[in-house]
């Protein structure tokens, strides 16, 4: 039997053709994360594998052959012999190996290329070494990820740019899981870390565990979770991996740990759970002590269920940790019924009747988590096998809908509000994902969604992951974030990105749709030919309206949001004008407004429109949308929240064509405001090229140029001053700020406007 085993094995490893030797037939054989640490070249991991570890693997001698080569590649000969003898002695053809053997030279020479700075001759030899080694593999893609490990490994610095126009769109095999395979191997990369330096361990040079993250502890207990399941409870692997989770988790200790963290900590412990593993990797005594400290008690008053000092969108944390509890057979179910009722309830409250949620009661402040909290409920339902209400089904499509309204070939999310950026692409990630497991989508709907799913998370693993800083990056080249989201919760938001990403990705895995990729594209673009070029998402028309209007013409998507940001109103993210990626991009926490006028009174103060809108309406004009919203009101900058502290009235104006963008204004003053002063702050994502009196020529980074010209009416002077200053947009970086004032002298109104004119 063990013969016809081998033999077996033999086959699957080696076919002889016409064109030479396949190394294997059946990339699935090879386990995951080995299979990825091979296409990565992640020479130091294959080397902690022993011939105990893999004698049990179906690819047992393809395995022990490649290990031989990550020994060889870091020159060490004699521990590469015993691999070699194994592999043939396991039944793998000579020439399969020299095969194997073959792509480590093409790997080499890659190493040397990357030396002498030669990154497209470097490219080159890596696609050749995964071509010849992982025969079936997108080489193309992967080649740039190999890159950056062989680069991190030889301690030099490389960057592959964001390109995504330039990607083959053939990237996905029939029988291939990439991104699922890269995230694991990211995820792999950190516990394998965590074990060999525990509390000493140090990603892009932060320190992790000094600063005291109370997410910390779940998320890194997660984060190992999904490694030590990767395998079947019974391979000596995942056996050896149970042990270094116990060493990891004892690192970790008994650190303070607060709701996010108590819900990644028991997911993690539901996941060893269902594995059959939980006891291989916590003791009893653990698991009692971690029954205590692991309560949605610490933040809800278990007597009526009202949250303590949380706001009410932590009734959704508690009801999954109730729930997760539950399962665990640590609680009774009618908790987390409770605090699911306490949930909806909430949810009916602030969603002003559209189905997305305002967190400030009625004032107004929507932003990325308005469409996301509909889709963390509803993901919370299919975890526990319950299904949607009508209403909630309707609110998750509307949110879904915006969402494939927004699809794009660069995979971008939300470019407005807080926590954008990576989050803000993840968010749409998620709603779609959400969509998906509740079966709103149709077939076509559903073949957008896939596809857009990918860009998403093929855009993390090449842009917001960075291979050489072996860490995503929030907060520099050109890439910024909230303070919530700071440098030293790295390694949180690291594993929190990776999760996100992994789950939804799962979900889109067996997608029969996404095999074919290039029908996939062409049903895509149709689709999108299909649909209205403009979208209106009614947010609220309850005392205000509040809308985000979506413009999709030739490459570029226009999001308007008129929302009030409430604490955050005055912050870049929040304005009223129109976002667009790689152009008009937020600039997280930017306290000063941006494309939109200052009025200085005289003796008064300066003032911004106050963000209460009414009578909202779309016109079409000899071919140009136009967006009028009326507003009866000017708030004073020194406010913490809008307040309507001057009575005037106007329209703020958008209008739409297919050669530019344009924005305004338009004030009537009172007699009593005369000799006021506009002023405006311009922030473009590029450098500038080329500069007039009232015009600028921005070079933008990936989009060719685009052309600012700003036109105050009447104005009795104009100044422009440049400030010699840089910032980090979301994803961008904008060289340039340009502060333009004007002076009006007793205007009856006032038209201030600007326009961006493309290529």
């Amino acid at each position: 039997m063990a013969d016809r085993k081998d033999q077996t094995r033999t086959k699957a490893l080696t076919t002889a053709h016409a064109g030479g030797i396949e190394v294997y037939q059946n990339s699935a054989q090879l386990p995951a994360a080995i299979r990825t640490q091979w296409e990565y070249g992640d020479w130091r991991s294959l080397q902690t594998l022993s011939l105990d570890a893999i004698e049990h693997e179906e690819a047992r001698a393809l395995v022990a052959a490649i290990v031989a080569v990550a020994h060889h590649q870091e020159e060490a000969e004699q521990q590469a012999k015993p691999y070699l003898q194994k592999a043939v002695e396991w039944g793998m053809d000579k020439r399969a190996i020299a095969q194997v053997f073959a792509a480590g030279t093409y790997n080499s020479l890659g190493r040397a290329a990357l030396l002498s700075e030669s990154t497209p001759s470097a490219l080159a030899h890596f696609q050749k070494a995964i071509e010849t080694g992982v025969p079936g593999a997108d080489a193309k893609l992967l080649a740039p990820v190999r890159a950056g490990h062989q680069a991190a490994q030889m301690g030099i610095q490389v960057s592959i740019p964001y390109q995504p126009d330039q990607e083959d769109p053939k990237r996905l095999e029939d029988n291939s899981k990439p991104y699922t395979v890269q995230l694991m191997a990211i995820l792999g990369s950190f516990a394998q870390r965590l074990v060999q330096h525990g509390q000493a361990l140090v990603v892009d040079g932060v320190e992790v565990f000094k600063e005291k993250d109370p997410f910390l502890p779940g998320k890194i207990a997660m984060g190992m979770a999904y490694w030590v399941t990767e395998h079947s409870s019974g391979s000596a692997i995942t056996q050896q991996r149970c042990q270094q989770f116990r060493k990891v988790m004892k690192e970790v200790g008994d650190q303070r740990i607060e709701s996010w963290g108590i819900h990644f900590y028991l997911k993690a412990l539901q996941m060893l759970n269902e594995a059959d593993l939980l006891t291989e990797c916590f003791r009893f005594q653990e698991l009692v002590g971690l029954k205590k400290r692991l309560d949605w008690r610490a933040f809800v008053d278990e007597a009526d269920y009202t949250l303590i000092k949380k706001p009410n969108n932590f009734y959704g944390i508690a009801y999954s940790i109730a729930y997760t509890r539950y399962q665990l057979g640590w609680d009774d179910l009618k908790h987390s019924q409770n605090l699911l009722e306490k949930e909806l309830d909430h949810y009916e409250d602030v969603s002003g009747g559209e189905g997305f949620a305002d967190e400030t009661n009625g004032k107004g402040r929507f932003d990325r988590y308005s469409f996301l909290l509909i889709a963390e409920i509803a993901y919370r339902f299919y975890e526990a096998g319950l299904p949607l209400t009508q209403r909630m089904k309707k609110w998750l499509k509307a949110s879904a809908d915006y969402v494939l309204f927004n699809v794009n070939e660069r995979g971008d999310g939300f470019q407005w509000g807080r926590s954008i950026g990576a989050y803000g692409d993840s968010a749409f990630l998620e709603i779609l994902t959400a969509a998906k497991v509740h079966n709103l989508l149709d077939e076509q709907e559903e073949a957008v969604a896939c596809y857009f799913a990918q860009r998403i998370t093929r855009k993390f693993l090449t842009f917001w992951y960075q291979n050489d800083r072996e860490s995503i990056n929030l907060w520099s080249d050109g890439r910024a974030t909230d303070s919530y989201r700071g440098k030293h919760r790295i390694l949180g938001e690291n594993v929190s990105l990776l999760h996100q990403h992994l789950y939804c990705q799962r979900h889109w895995d067996d997608c029969a749709v996404c095999k074919d990729q290039d029908c996939l594209k062409e049903l895509v673009d149709q689709w999108v030919k299909r649909q209205p070029t403009l979208k209106i998402s009614w947010l609220t028309t309850q005392e205000s309206e509040f809308v985000v209007i979506t413009k999709r013409y030739k490459n570029r998507l226009v999001n308007l949001p008129l929302v009030n940001g409430d604490c955050y109103w005055k912050e870049a993210a929040y304005q009223p004008i129109p976002f667009i990626s790689g152009i008009v991009e937020a600039i997280p926490e930017f306290a000063e407004p941006v494309f939109v006028p200052k009025i200085q009174i005289p003796n008064q103060g300066v003032y911004l429109v106050h963000p209460s809108y009414k009578n909202i309406e779309l016109v079409t004009e000899d071919g140009v949308d136009k967006v009028l919203a009326k507003f009866a009101g000017l708030s004073s900058i020194e406010n913490k929240t809008p307040v309507k502290d001057v009575d005037v009235h106007g329209t703020l104006v958008l209008e739409l064509s297919d050669e530019e963008v344009r924005f305004g204004a338009e004030i009537d003053f009172p007699d009593s405001l005369s000799d006021s002063t506009v002023s405006s702050t311009f922030c473009v994502a590029g450098s500038v090229a080329e500069t007039e009196r009232s015009s600028f020529i921005f070079a933008l980074h990936d989009q060719g140029n685009v052309a600012l010209e700003i036109m105050p009416d009447r104005a009795r002077s104009l100044e422009i001053t440049q400030k010699e200053e840089t910032v980090n947009t979301v994803q961008s970086r904008a060289e340039c700020l340009y502060v333009v004032s004007t002076e009006c002298g007793r205007p009856e109104n006032l038209n201030f406007s600007w326009a961006l004119r493309f290529d």
